[in-house]
């Protein structure tokens, strides 16, 4: 099986929190390239800065939800298909 693989700097994740650090967020959505869902497979926040933890979930009939914590992320997505690249 060949592997779709998109890496993209991602400003999804943006908050303005206070008190005594950020409070993890929930966020969910579709990966349909080229119209037609991702069947299986992964998305992955790596943080841009490296200050945060990385995080992960299933991709499941193109849909997905993770717990990240606020800020940018490189977001890296993998599944079955032909290799696909965003900008």
């Amino acid at each position: 099986m060949r592997t779709m693989f998109a890496s993209f700097l991602s400003g999804l994740i943006l908050a303005a929190i206070g008190g005594c650090g950020p409070s993890p967020l929930s966020v969910r959505g579709t990966v349909t390239p080229n119209g037609k869902a991702v069947e299986e497979g992964n998305i992955d926040f790596h943080p841009a800065d490296g200050k945060n933890s990385s995080h992960g979930a299933d991709i499941r009939n193109g849909a997905y939800q993770a717990m990240v914590n606020p800020g940018k992320y490189t977001v890296v997505i993998t599944g079955g298909g032909k290799a696909t690249a965003y900008p």
